[in-house]
This record gives C-alpha cells, sequence and structure tokens, in this order.
C-alpha cells in the first residue's frame, strides 16, 4: 500500500479507506472470539456472523470493530450497535460482494446471518502515533474511500485470475525476456503509481516495481494503464 498517498488523505477519507479495505473481523463473543466475514457498503460494515452468535451480538447494547491497516491507513475503531440486514434490502449494485462474504462463510462452514453495524462513533488512531482522533459521524459519512489503496489487492487477484497472458507480457517486458521464458508471473502488489510484479525465469526469482504514467485514482484508471503496459510491452507473434 501507497505510504505517500495515504498520508495525503483527509482523517475521514483515511478511516472510509480503512474500512472498505478489510474483509474480516474478529467479535468476542461470550468471552470467545469468533471471526466474521464482512464487507463495507458505503461505510456501514455489514458482518456475516453465526447464526448461534447472533441473538448475543444484537442484544450488545454497544459493539467496537478495531480495523487495522497497513500502508499508513491507522487504525479505526467504529463503534455502534448491530441489526439485522435483510438480503433482500441489499442494493443490487452491492448483491456481488454481500454475497461473496456469505459463500466465505459457508465454505468455513458457517451458517451466516447478515447484521450491519449502526455505527455510532468513529475514532482514527494515525500509524506511530499513541493519540487517537475522534471523527463526527457527519465527516465520516461525507468522505469517501480511496479505491485504489482500498481494493487494489482485488484487482491483483483479479489480474492473476483472469489476464495471465497480459501479466506475463508485461513481466517478460519488464525482465526483457521473451515471454515463454518465464515460469511464473504474477501482480503482487497494486498502489495509485504502480503495481508489482514477481517472476521466475531461467536465472531465478525476481520482483520489479512498474510505475504508471500518472497516479491513479480509481479502478477503471488502474485498468487503463494496465492496458498501456501491455501494448507497451507486447512482444511480436513470432516471439511468444
Amino acid at each position: 500500500m501507497d505510504f505517500c498517498v495515504a498520508s495525503t488523505l483527509a482523517p475521514a477519507e483515511r478511516a472510509r479507506t480503512a474500512v472498505a479495505a478489510g474483509t474480516q473481523v474478529q467479535v468476542v463473543v461470550d468471552g470467545r472470539p469468533a471471526r466474521a466475514p464482512y464487507v463495507d457498503l458505503d461505510g456501514t460494515p455489514v458482518l456475516v456472523v453465526p447464526a448461534e452468535h447472533a441473538d448475543a451480538l444484537r442484544a450488545s447494547s454497544l459493539l467496537c470493530l478495531r480495523m487495522s491497516s497497513p500502508g499508513g491507513l491507522g487504525t479505526v475503531v467504529l463503534s455502534g450497535v448491530l441489526a439485522p440486514l435483510s438480503a433482500g434490502s441489499v442494493r443490487p449494485a452491492d448483491r456481488e460482494v454481500v454475497d461473496a462474504a456469505l459463500r466465505s462463510a459457508v465454505r468455513e462452514g458457517v451458517a451466516g446471518v447478515l447484521l450491519q453495524l449502526l455505527v455510532e462513533d468513529v475514532v482514527l488512531t494515525h500509524p506511530g502515533s499513541r493519540g487517537a482522533e475522534p471523527l463526527t459521524l457527519a465527516d465520516y459519512a461525507a468522505a469517501s474511500p480511496h479505491e485504489v489503496l482500498a481494493r487494489g489487492w482485488v484487482l491483483a487477484h483479479h489480474l492473476n485470475a483472469h489476464h495471465r497472458v497480459d501479466v506475463a507480457t508485461i513481466a517478460a517486458g519488464v525482465r526483457g525476456v521473451r515471454r515463454p521464458e518465464l515460469a511464473a508471473a504474477e501482480v503482487i502488489g497494486i498502489d495509485p503509481d504502480g503495481l508489482d510484479l514477481q517472476l521466475v525465469d531461467l536465472d531465478g526469482g525476481w520482483q520489479y516495481r512498474v510505475p504508471f504514467r500518472v497516479p491513479c485514482r480509481d479502478l477503471a484508471a488502474v485498468g487503463e494503464e494496465f492496458a498501456s503496459l501491455v501494448e507497451r510491452y507486447a512482444v511480436d507473434d513470432d516471439l511468444v
């Protein structure tokens, strides 16, 4: 994650980015920790909790979710109460991420119940500082997450899974070899200023930083930069 970009974000934007970047939190029920997949729906965390824990969590008068993110975003603590969220009330645009969280719970053998955290208090602890900064709910609600910092890793997984040839094309071009000489190539990180590649060829394993032409604010812009890199490093057909 890009430390410089994170440090330029306003506190509320940093908090929203940290919340949007997460996929799982830990809750404590009757003194026992339990992992809960969650998704960020426009600043409201929606947890997928085991059915047997749902009533106890809903009965809590106050619940705190602590979310720590690397890369200079700091730690965010959201406090509030949990309320049911019916799958039918989820906006169509959010349907895919909620379904993915439910599937994640099923893979772990959990019958998931959707609970949304009605946020009442937000505190941001800056990295490297012992001090905490309370945020107003109005500022938190009005802010937007930095999409690339929050979800760049999702795009990296997508590129590795569905655009392997393009990733290899960039890796071969950066390394200065033909694509068939690569045993493996993958994107291991994406931030607003570029992507990080890991590759293996006949001479061993290597990591390269590939900068973008301009900083990217959203994933669509990253996609355009990725396409530009593929075009730049494309090799002749007789080499592939």
